[in-house]
Formats: C-alpha cells, structure tokens, sequence
C-alpha cells in the first residue's frame, strides 16, 4: 500500500513537471514570437525614421537581440532538462535501456526455465512409444506364458513345423508304398 502511495506521488510529481516543461515551452515560443514581433517592427520603424547611417546600428542590435533571444532558448532548455535530471525522471532512452534488459531477462529465465523441465521433443515422444510397445509387447508375452496360451507368432510357427512334418510324413509314407509295391510277393505254403 505504501508502494503504491509513493508510486503515486511520484507520478503526480512527473506530471508536474512534464506540465510546467511544457508551459515553460509554451511560455518561451511565446516569448519568442513576441520577440520577432517587436525586431521586425523595430526594422520597419527604422526603414522609415532611422537615417542611413544609422540603419546599420540597428541591423546590429537586431542581431544581438536574435542571439540573446536563441541563448535565452538554450538557457531554458537547459534549466528544464536539469530540473527533470534533479528529480530522477527516467528518460526516453533510460526507459528504452530498462524494457530491452526486462525482455532479456524475461527470456533467459523462461529458456532456464523450460531446459529444468526437459520439455520433450518429437524424437523424445516417438523414443518413448518405442519403449512403452516394447514394454506392452513384454507384459503380453509374460501374462500369455503364464497361461499357457499360444501367440499368434508362436501358432503360424507351429503350423509352419506341423506343414513341414505332414510333408515329411507323406513323404515318408510315400516312400514305403513304393517300396512295398517293389517288394515280390511270396508265395503262401498251404
């Protein structure tokens, strides 16, 4: 609450200063104005009453009057900008110089903080599913070995042994019918 209350003040007292900053411009191009007024009238008069010879005194003054009028500027800018340092106003540049270190800051943080988490990646992801298949995979194997059931696998591997044995056999079987038939006859003793 105190913080709030100071920030307050002190933007209370910025918009002050920013006000009377600007009524002192205001206040000087008015000045200014009136100033060129007067030198260009003062010209016009002399034209018209000052004699030759002088007219050259008062092209001169008149260029004094310019150049006091210009260090006068130069004096009241300078006194604005002092009083704006005195109170310790940040400036266009030391704002700038602040939301440039904010936004480094912010971003080193989030990148610190998104490497402690270990985001995962696409490869990390697909890696995983790897290793969770495998792992279903495994736990199966293990539950339908406890139960003695037979896997797809195991079921076409054995078909494939009990084709290989049939044709064996047959083959076998085969070979013995030949034989038999090669084999002469013997006559029956009665």
């Amino acid at each position: 609450m105190a913080e709030e209350k100071e920030i307050n003040q002190k933007k209370g007292l910025s918009d002050l200063v920013k006000g009377g900053i600007e009524e002192s411009k205001r206040s000087l191009s008015r000045i200014e104005a009136e100033g060129e007024k007067l030198l260009k009238n003062l010209l016009e008069l002399a034209d018209r009453y000052v004699p030759e010879g002088q007219r050259k005194a008062v092209e001169e003054v008149t260029g004094e009057a310019r150049k006091i009028m210009g260090q006068l500027n130069k004096l009241l800018e300078e006194n604005a900008r002092k009083a704006v340092q005195g109170l310790n106003i940040p400036t266009k540049k030391d704002l700038e110089e602040l939301n440039a270190k904010i936004r480094r800051l912010v971003e080193e943080n989030v990148t610190r903080r998104i490497e402690k988490l270990k985001v995962p990646t696409g490869k990390d992801f697909s890696d995983l599913r790897k290793q969770l298949l495998k792992a279903a995979e495994d736990t199966v194997q293990r539950g339908l070995e406890r139960l003695n059931i037979v896997t797809r696998k195991e079921f076409e591997r054995l078909s494939k042994e009990v084709g290989k044995l049939r044709a064996d056999l047959n083959g076998a079987l085969k070979a013995a019918g030949s034989q038999k038939r090669r084999a002469p006859k013997k006559a029956s003793s009665s």
